[in-house]
């Protein structure tokens, strides 16, 4: 049973417990009661909470416009971020939420995720202490904020996660070394004898075999 106290609690408000079990048991009980299956999510305290932001309203089995995703990848990152922000306040037209969660775009999500709640914990910890009229609002907006951000994290973990590994790109020296493949194969059959010739001098000089796709252009004598 987890004993030790949550600490830096980005949403210290919420209701938490020690397994994603409990968790799960917690959103059944709070389905009967809000008719809504709410989803349970881990936190950087260590505690599980409840995800209470609205989910967004995509279609069920849509896929993200190859255009979109395009656009979405050519932002620069102030407007990648405030794509974002806009999405995790649900105020995000259903294409960019779309192609946010294509595997295309998913790795730059979560780093602006990141970004804009480190951010948004920063402005939390500066304004701590302050007193000004219309505070203690502010704080409250900014905490639901942060928690929307956690919950977005959350869903994109889960996604990155469903996303089959990628295949690495190949490197510019493992592609010169393809294409001087296919050269030498170009000009083994365009001039197989001349070729020929000068490889096997150069083979008989360093004691070296000559390689039988090649000898075969050779006279049967020299070969």
């Amino acid at each position: 049973m987890q004993t030790q106290t949550p600490t830096s609690c980005p949403t210290p408000d919420k209701g938490r417990c020690a397994t994603k079990e409990a968790a799960q048991a917690a959103a059944q009980r709070m389905r009967l009661r809000v008719g809504r299956l709410l989803e349970p999510y881990p936190c950087t305290c260590g505690w599980w909470h409840l995800a209470t932001t609205s989910s967004p309203a995509l279609p069920v089995n849509a896929v993200a416009d190859p255009a979109d995703v395009a656009r979405l990848q050519d932002l620069e990152d102030a407007e990648f971020r405030a794509l974002v922000s806009a999405d995790a306040r649900g105020q995000a037209p259903s294409s960019d939420q779309l192609a946010l969660r294509h595997p295309g775009t998913l790795a730059r999500w979560q780093r602006m995720l990141a970004e804009l709640h480190d951010d948004i914990e920063d402005q939390l910890a500066h304004r701590s202490e302050e007193s000004t009229p219309g505070i203690g609002d502010w704080r409250r907006r900014a905490r639901r904020y942060g928690q929307a951000l956690t919950e977005r994290s959350h869903e994109c973990r889960t996604l990155l996660a469903q996303t089959p590994p990628t295949q690495p790109q190949p490197t510019q020296k493992e592609l010169r070394r393809l294409a001087g493949e296919k050269a030498i194969d170009r000009l083994i059959a365009a001039h197989g004898p001349e070729f020929a010739g000068y490889l096997a001098q150069e083979c008989a000089q360093l004691g070296a075999a000559l390689p039988r796709h090649v000898a075969k252009y050779l006279p049967a004598e020299a070969a």
